[in-house]
């Protein structure tokens, strides 16, 4: 149930995404065609929600790592999670999410 929540929250995510980024479409062309840097056309299209996004990623690691410690407690081996290894995750995520902005803003816009 929780997996197709995340899901459904993803494909969502992904749509607003998806749906910004052409509906600016001519936007950005211009703005390449004025001499704007890369820098500036993924701050163009991550700022409106990045920063949520990135909110409700910390948040929901901790929380995550606070029922996955607590349940992990309950067994006869218990062992403890390293919390080292959370900030890989988070570190992966976000590069993750910084390659695939820029691989959005990069494409040629002349088709515009």
């Amino acid at each position: 149930m929780i997996a197709l929540a995340l899901l459904i929250a993803c494909l969502g995510l992904l749509g607003l995404a998806a749906f910004t980024a052409s509906q600016r479409t001519k936007e950005i062309g211009m703005r390449k065609v004025l001499g704007a840097s890369l820098t500036d056309i993924l701050v163009l299209l991550s700022k409106d929600f990045a920063r949520l996004v990135g909110v409700a990623f910390v948040l929901g690691t901790l929380v995550a790592y606070f029922a996955m410690n607590t349940w992990l407690q309950e067994f006869a081996y218990r062992i403890s999670l390293a919390g080292t290894a959370w900030v890989g995750v988070q570190r992966f995520v976000m590069r993750r999410f910084i390659r695939l902005l820029f691989r959005i803003s990069a494409p040629n816009t002349r088709k515009s």
